[in-house]
């Protein structure tokens, strides 16, 4: 089946997208920095030209995927109205978003749409806050939330453990 994820720099990007093609995934990605694009293209991935928050985009890169893939070190407003908007549109009715945490009005718009959805919290290391997960963990995740049936409304905090089982995962 087809995946199209939506990258932002993140360090976990590349071991999501390399777990995703190891599964046999034929995977899209959006991608808006030049230097990234050949190394995508690299690994097997077909990749589109652009910014994640244009929703004609998103819709047009989604066509005939089964779940759009958002990671990023920040997933802002723009980008998910921009998923929800041109998801439906596109007939992807599942969206997997990862990021060090899912707070205020970003995560509503996801909440609110109609599609079925996993929240994915890695966490960010400081001083303040939760350690972050590992990137081979992250892309566990993301590839369980991927396969996971039904209609999934999941919020996984993966530095507590919190949703953890729900993926089929160990828990921490």
């Amino acid at each position: 089946m087809s995946v199209l994820v939506l990258v932002g720099g993140d360090d976990v990007d590349e071991p999501v997208v390399r777990r995703l093609l190891g599964q046999g995934d034929h995977v899209r990605i959006l991608e808006a920095t030049a230097d990234r694009r050949e190394l995508w293209r690299s690994l097997g991935a077909h990749v589109a030209v652009g910014d994640a928050s244009d929703p004609d985009l998103v819709e047009r890169a989604a066509q005939n995927a089964r779940t759009i893939v958002v990671i990023a070190p920040q997933v802002t407003w723009d980008i998910l109205q921009a998923v929800v908007t041109a998801a439906p549109l596109a007939g992807v009715d599942r969206l997997v978003a990862c990021a060090p945490s899912f707070e205020g009005s970003a995560s509503q718009v996801v909440r609110a749409s109609s599609l079925s959805y996993v929240l994915i919290a890695s966490g960010r290391p400081s001083v303040w806050r939760k350690r972050a997960a590992a990137p081979e963990l992250v892309a566990e995740a993301v590839d369980a939330a991927d396969d996971l049936g039904g209609d999934p409304h999941l919020e996984v905090d993966l530095t507590t453990g919190t949703g953890v089982a729900e993926l089929g995962l160990h828990p921490l």
